[in-house]
């Protein structure tokens, strides 16, 4: 037998008899426990809520290349840099005419 188990077996006997048994004859406090929950109630309950960060201002002025949209309850918020000039060739599943009708509108 293990020293663990043999000292698990010595705290749990009873008045040195052969048989196991645990001794239930402890009275058990219950004002500890309630004290306890009493100062960890008294502790969280005035605490604020936790704290939502807030919209950012609504933009007096516009600028250029940023532009913003709500989409249901988000709000997204695009930036335009510029353009990249790009030859046709690179324009794929399109036959060139398609290609100059979509292009020339400018």
């Amino acid at each position: 037998m293990s020293e663990s188990r043999s000292a698990a077996r010595a705290a749990c006997r009873y008045r040195g008899e052969g048989r196991f048994r645990w001794n239930l004859s402890m009275p058990v406090s219950v004002s500890r426990p309630l004290a306890l929950l009493a100062l960890a109630a008294a502790i969280t309950l005035p605490l604020p809520p936790a704290a939502h960060a807030a919209a950012p201002a609504a933009p007096t002025q516009h600028v250029p290349g940023v532009y913003r949209q709500a989409i249901g309850r988000l709000r997204v918020t695009a930036l335009f840099d510029g353009t990249v000039p790009l030859p046709r060739a690179q324009l794929s599943n399109l036959d060139g005419d398609a290609i100059a009708r979509l292009l020339d509108h400018r």
